[in-house]
This record gives C-alpha cells, sequence and structure tokens, in this order.
C-alpha cells in the first residue's frame, strides 16, 4: 500500500454544539476536509445556502452530506400508513417536499448526498418522545424484523424518493440509525435491493448498528453495507443491558465498538468513505465542542495506526 492513502476526515456540525459558521472554524482547527450538517427548514433558501458555500470554502471544507432537521421520515410510523395511500399520505409528502428542497439546497452548497431516515418502527415516537416498546424483540433478533407488509411500503416510499434523486441528479444517504427500520446493516439491505437504484447511499453508524444488536457490525456488517456506504457517522457507546435498551455515549476508542479493526479494514481497502466525526458523549465540565474535539483527535490517532498497519503487511486480524 503507498503511503499517500489517507482517511477522508470530516465532521458533523450538528455535534459541536456551535452555530454553523463556528462549526466549520473548529473543523479547520481539527485540520476536517469535508463537512456534514442539518439545515432547519426555515434555512432552506439559495441565499443562506450561498452564505454557507462561502463559510465552507474559506474553511477549505467540502460539503459531502446535509439534510432538514429533523431528519426527513424519521418519525413517520409507516406500519400506520395504507400502501396504497403512502403517496399522498400528508406526513410523507412533507418530508418528500424537504428531501426536494434540500436537494436544491445541496446543489448549491456542493454536497452529493442528501440526509434522510429510514421510518420509525411501530411505536417508536410517542407525542415527539422516543418509547421504543419493539425495543426487546428488536435486541433479540440482531436488529428487527421487518414484517413483508412493511417491507413493501418501504420499498414504495424508498422507490419515490430514489425516482426525486434521480431527476435532480443527486443520491440519498439514509441514516442507519436505531429507532428506524434501517438500522442494522441486514435490514438497509432487504429494503434497498427491493428498490433497486443507484441513487441510494448508506450513511452508517456503526456504533448505533451495534446498539441495535448486530454484534458483528464491524466485520460482517461493514461487508453488507460496504457496496452503498458514502459516509461514517462515527461515535462510540458502552452498552450497559442490550435488551432493555440501556447504553451510555462515551469517547471514541473507548467504547465496546471495534473501530481498530474497522479502520484497519478501510485502509485495507483503500475506502474514499467520509469518516463523519460525531460526539453524543460531553466530557464533565466540557462542551460539545470539547467533546468533538476529543472524538476527531481520537478517530485521527486510530486512523493513522490502521493506515500504518496497512503498510507493514497483510492484516491477519480484523
Amino acid at each position: 500500500m503507498s503511503s499517500a492513502y489517507a482517511f477522508k476526515m470530516g465532521v458533523f456540525f450538528d455535534e459541536t454544539g456551535l452555530p454553523f459558521d463556528q462549526a466549520a472554524a473548529l473543523s479547520e482547527e481539527l485540520g476536517a476536509r469535508y463537512a456534514e450538517f442539518f439545515v432547519h427548514p426555515d434555512r432552506l433558501t439559495a441565499q443562506y445556502a450561498t452564505h454557507c458555500r462561502r463559510v465552507l470554502d474559506d474553511a477549505g471544507l467540502q460539503a459531502h452530506a446535509m439534510g432538514s432537521a429533523p431528519n426527513p421520515f424519521k418519525q413517520i410510523h409507516i406500519d400506520e400508513i395504507a400502501l396504497d395511500e403512502l403517496p399522498t399520505n400528508p406526513e410523507f409528502v412533507h418530508d418528500l417536499d424537504l428531501v426536494r428542497r434540500s436537494m436544491e439546497f445541496a446543489q448549491i452548497v456542493g454536497a452529493p448526498n442528501v440526509l434522510v431516515s429510514g421510518f420509525a418502527w411501530p411505536g417508536e415516537f410517542q407525542n415527539g418522545a422516543r418509547v421504543s416498546p419493539t425495543w426487546p424483540q428488536r435486541y433479540a433478533t440482531g436488529g428487527g424484523v421487518i414484517p413483508p407488509a412493511e417491507l413493501d411500503k418501504l420499498a414504495k416510499a424508498f422507490t419515490i424518493i430514489a425516482e426525486l434523486a434521480e431527476r435532480q441528479d443527486m443520491h440519498v444517504a439514509i441514516s442507519v440509525h436505531p429507532w428506524e427500520y434501517a438500522n442494522t446493516s441486514r435490514n438497509y439491505r432487504r429494503i434497498v435491493e427491493r428498490v433497486n437504484s443507484p441513487r441510494l447511499r448508506a450513511k452508517w453508524g456503526p456504533g448505533d448498528a451495534y446498539n441495535c444488536g448486530e454484534l458483528d457490525t464491524v466485520t460482517t456488517g461493514y461487508e453488507n453495507l460496504k457496496p452503498y456506504l458514502t459516509s461514517l457517522h462515527l461515535k462510540d457507546l458502552r452498552t450497559l443491558d442490550g435488551p432493555t435498551c440501556e447504553f451510555e455515549y462515551c469517547a471514541v476508542g473507548t467504547g465496546d465498538v471495534d473501530y481498530p479493526g474497522l479502520f484497519r479494514t478501510f485502509a485495507r481497502d483503500r475506502t474514499d468513505i467520509v469518516i463523519g466525526v460525531g460526539t453524543h458523549f460531553q466530557p464533565p465540565g466540557g462542551t460539545q465542542a470539547d467533546a468533538m474535539r476529543i472524538n476527531y483527535r481520537n478517530t485521527l490517532r486510530l486512523t493513522e495506526q490502521a493506515v500504518q498497519a496497512a503498510l507493514r503487511g497483510p492484516i491477519s486480524a480484523i
């Protein structure tokens, strides 16, 4: 392997706890080259996109993925919608329009990907709060079993989304996230293989998938997602009691996720996905910006070690 290989390091702005301009300045300070972020629907305008593009350019950052906040489709319970009513369902139509507007915004800032979620599991959110009534069953099966009727709806929804992406010449990065159907590599593939569109990609949270019970996420999970991966949502956690969804976030490299092994695999494959560093934890007496500095530093150390290990020869244990 040539020593010229390097990981594509990025920052997920929303987890810095800073306004956009300051998040860009922090990312530049850290040495990141890529930016991922959400934008409030009220700010999905050409004027604000032009401002963001200027800020990113000045900081030497390339927009990689952006979306509307909260992430579209995250709290839509698709099990409560009839298949034939899905295209005209008010919640779906509303969020689909946010995706369209996000695509227009992304084109101005130069981001090739727009972020979406994979629709909530049954009863997952009530009055805006997450309650996760099906979590024990999902965890016991390594992430949950999608019923055929719901898989049909998910396939129809993402076909509509992929067709929009095709018209806009954009890609859609589906978050592999615990509270939605696309929560593990296996469930993600079950959905996107039904759609069969090159416009659908994955923004993978290995910690999230591990937390869902996909304990082989950094090995088999990576192989499952490899054809679709565009970026990581990087955070670490410790599972305290998996079946009851008890866990705590922590600094990258100090939790249950085998990031050293995953990064060695990435170095072996010379992956070009963006490592989107997040936080989710906060150091005692510190801020989210402090947590970002810690996670970015830890991630940089682990990726550099992975590159050096790859330079020394074949990887015998991943």
